[in-house]
């Protein structure tokens, strides 16, 4: 039955990633518009305030957004109604077509290492996992979806839903340009042009991601250089990979002024008063599986960066100093926790990867049994133990998804 069963799946599995992927579509097009139009006065969330300060400001805000809810409003001759509707559905597909960037981003590591890749279908389902998996959560004692969680997910805030996908972009172009970069190529224009537009996009929409990523790429950056031995061609080539974050961090001083430095009531203040000891449980409790999956390929990790894949590496590193970045500063004068939302991201990608080590350890571990060898104690219990709670995790967000589906308060 088991095998028959895995026959299905195998024969029909690229007809069930878009089936979910339509289904899901169509699930979050009716969300976001709900949310948007705040039908019946449930379906709580920060997008229909963001739409009609939007369409009321005229488009002034901070973000593209903003940009983009003028434009729609005067697509649907300035219909608000419509404009909400029409926004949601765009929306809706920027969270779908997040999987496919996750793919991207993880065929890209399938091209680079050897061993097992896991191909093009199983990285989308990794894409289509992470959208909907919730941080780890314990009956009674901890199980929280939103409040008092280092989350991953966040259904009610469209900026970070549309960061998210131009981050994890511009993420996959910024690793194909370093591989190239260390194998002695120059930078093709296309995927320069690329990167610059994408890590753009990302911080128009929300800057959180691009306050980390930018340490992330000066540190290397400067590896490279130092390695480089005054090489000219390599200095030139570095120095115009470092250019394609110009327009970005443009962005980023005038989002800083018109949130704090063009206002008097709101400022940015060191987090003096924030709750340690919560703090420091949701993020040991997210930290659980990325520390054990990555002490558990740790020789990978060590060997793959050797040989200049630095994406686990620098993700981690990413990781760091967004968690770094919420922990010590904050807004004064203002509530909602912006810059949490770097953080969330690095979460995102943190998953993605992890993910995709323990598929690949699954894989081994099948393979090694189908060769007749026997498994470890140690395999049997990280296979089965990670496995378990990631199913769990995956429960745990789908039933958080249908309880915003039905209109309950994603403050939970």
């Amino acid at each position: 039955m088991l095998s028959k069963i895995e026959m299905y799946i195998e024969k029909y599995k690229d007809h069930l990633f878009w089936t979910f992927m339509a289904g899901s579509y169509g699930c979050m097009a009716f969300l976001f518009s709900a949310q948007a139009l705040r039908i019946k006065g449930k379906y709580l969330s920060d997008l229909d305030v963001h739409l009609s300060h939007a369409i009321e400001s005229s488009g002034s805000g901070y973000s593209l957004e903003s940009t983009l809810t003028v434009l729609i409003y005067r697509i649907f001759g300035k219909n608000a109604t419509a404009c909400m509707i029409g926004f949601s559905l765009l929306l809706a597909l920027m969270v779908v077509l997040t999987p496919l960037a996750v793919a991207s981003l993880l065929s890209f590591l399938d091209r680079t290492e050897k061993g097992t890749p896991l191909g093009v279908t199983r990285n989308r389902f990794i894409g289509l996992f992470s959208i909907y998996i919730a941080p780890l959560m314990i009956p009674v004692v901890w199980f929280w979806f939103y409040n008092n969680n280092c989350n991953i997910n966040a259904w009610h805030n469209s900026t970070y839903m549309e960061m998210r996908l131009f981050s994890v972009m511009a993420l996959c172009l910024y690793f194909v340009i370093q591989e190239g970069l260390l194998n002695g190529k120059n930078i093709r224009l296309t995927y320069w042009s690329a990167f610059a537009a994408c890590l753009f996009a990302a911080t128009w929409f929300k800057p959180s991601y691009f306050v980390g990523f930018a340490p992330v790429m000066v540190i290397w950056l400067l590896i490279d250089l130092v390695k480089s031995r005054g090489d000219l061609t390599k200095i030139r080539n570095l120095f115009f990979f470092g250019c394609a974050c110009i327009p970005a961090g443009l962005m980023v001083i005038l989002q800083y002024w018109k949130l704090y430095g063009s206002r008097e009531d709101v400022s940015v203040v060191l987090n003096t008063a924030q709750d340690s000891l919560r703090n420091n449980i949701r993020t040991g409790l997210f930290l659980i599986l990325p520390v054990i999956i990555f002490l558990y390929n740790r020789k990978k990790v060590v060997s793959e960066y050797k040989k200049g894949n630095r994406a686990y590496v620098q993700i981690m590193v990413l990781w760091v100093i967004e968690w770094l970045y919420g922990r010590i500063f904050t807004e004064e004068g203002r509530t909602g926790g912006n810059f949490g939302w770097g953080v969330r991201m690095a979460n995102y990608l943190v998953v993605a990867v992890c993910v995709r080590l323990f598929w690949i350890n699954l894989l081994d571990v099948l393979q090694k049994r189908k060769d007749g060898q026997a498994l470890t104690k140690a395999e049997c219990i990280y296979v089965i133990g990670i496995g378990a709670v990631l199913l769990w995790e995956m429960v745990c967000g789908s039933f958080y998804f249908l309880w915003l589906l039905t209109g309950r308060s994603y403050w939970i």
